[in-house]
């Protein structure tokens, strides 16, 4: 299958930089998951630094479950 998509890039330069560059974001929201899962598993935390870590998180699954990401991650 293939595919073409055409910008004019005066009025599209978002729309092709999400377009170019979307593998990127979408991998770095795993990293980023990832990384938080393995601080809160493997460091020493205070309960308040435990907390924070947990919001974050929970905000970033709310945020991709609104948008329809929930089950990539």
């Amino acid at each position: 299958m293939k595919a073409t998509l055409t910008f004019e890039l005066n009025k599209d330069q978002h729309a092709f930089d999400c377009a170019v560059n979307g593998v990127k974001y979408y991998d770095m929201i795993g990293d980023v998951l990832h990384h938080i899962r393995s601080i809160e598993q493997n460091e020493e935390l205070t309960a308040e630094q435990y907390k924070m870590l947990g919001r974050i998180r929970d905000w970033m699954h709310s945020e991709l479950h609104s948008e329809g990401l929930a089950g990539r991650f």
